[in-house]
């Protein structure tokens, strides 16, 4: 009886140990850009605003990944924040990606914290540690174009996926925060998503220019057209119907003449720091 119990006993142990250990989370090479958002058991994906070329995936805290904090706020499943994250080494989130193929990717981490304070980012991938420090509104990584009370970091890491080799990864965040603050919320760090883009992967035309942002009006155009983008443009190239090109028209200014065309259909490659895409342009 006895040995029989302590057979059970260690069964249960097993299980338990097993039961515990964190899974790995799956990267799909065949994607162009997987988001995987934090989240909570009872917590579903929030895609209020997809963008093209975006596969939205909600990983779950003790499933898929595992967080140390000194401090554990309230959870709303859409991303982990940490309170009081004034000690380097204490406030961290781990997990492991792998990929079914072989791919190149750029990895994204997107961090936010609440206006007052800079946050300091250790983000360690395979082992090899990139600090990204000071991060303030004068960083090359800082969204601008956020309104939100928390600001946003875009933090990137290229790195290449192996098939079926684990990548472990994780995230370690800290605060500086500012002195002459009284607010109880300046410590305040968020670590968004997780963003992997397989640079084997093009995106389509379509995607490409609703990504980001591009609009050429009027269309059809007279003498010339204007572009809006949420990106640099470096030129504007102008082919003929047959794939002949016409014109090279450069980014002065977001104007482009094309008074001497003669009218009917075009095809503008427009060229960005990003990569290209093709729209129709009617000269009348």
């Amino acid at each position: 009886m006895k040995k029989q119990l302590l057979s059970l006993i260690a069964f249960v142990s097993i299980s338990l140990a097993v039961s515990a250990q964190i899974g790995v989370v799956t990267v799909n090479p065949d994607l162009y850009e997987q988001r995987y958002s934090f989240g909570t058991n009872d917590a579903t994906p929030t895609d209020t605003d997809p963008e093209p070329g975006v596969t939205y995936i909600n990983i779950l805290r003790d499933v898929d990944y595992t967080k140390t904090a000194i401090a554990q706020p309230n959870f709303n499943g859409t991303y982990e924040q940490f309170n009081n994250a004034t000690t380097e080494g204490q406030s961290y989130l781990e997990l492991t990606l792998q990929s079914t193929a072989d791919i190149n990717a750029e990895m994204f981490f997107e961090v936010r914290q609440r206006e007052g304070s800079s946050p300091k980012v250790t983000i360690t991938v395979d082992g090899v540690a990139t600090v990204f420090d000071n991060l303030d509104a004068n960083s090359q990584y800082y969204d601008a174009t956020s309104t939100t009370t928390f600001k946003p970091w875009l933090l990137p890491i290229a790195t290449t996926f192996t098939n079926g080799t684990s990548k472990p990864i994780k995230i370690d965040v800290f605060s500086y925060g500012n002195p002459a603050s009284t607010a109880a919320n300046t410590f305040q760090i968020r670590v968004q998503n997780i963003r992997v883009r397989n640079t084997d992967v093009t995106l389509s035309t379509k995607d490409f220019i609703a990504k980001n942002g591009i609009q050429l009006y009027p269309n059809p155009a007279t003498d010339r057209f204007e572009l809006n983008s949420k990106i640099n443009v470096n030129n504007v190239k102008i082919f003929s119907i047959t794939g002949q090109l016409v014109k090279t028209l450069e980014s002065v200014t977001n104007k482009y003449d094309i008074s001497d065309l003669k009218s009917g259909l075009y095809l503008a490659t427009i060229h960005t720091d990003s990569g290209s895409g093709t729209i129709k342009v009617i000269k009348q």
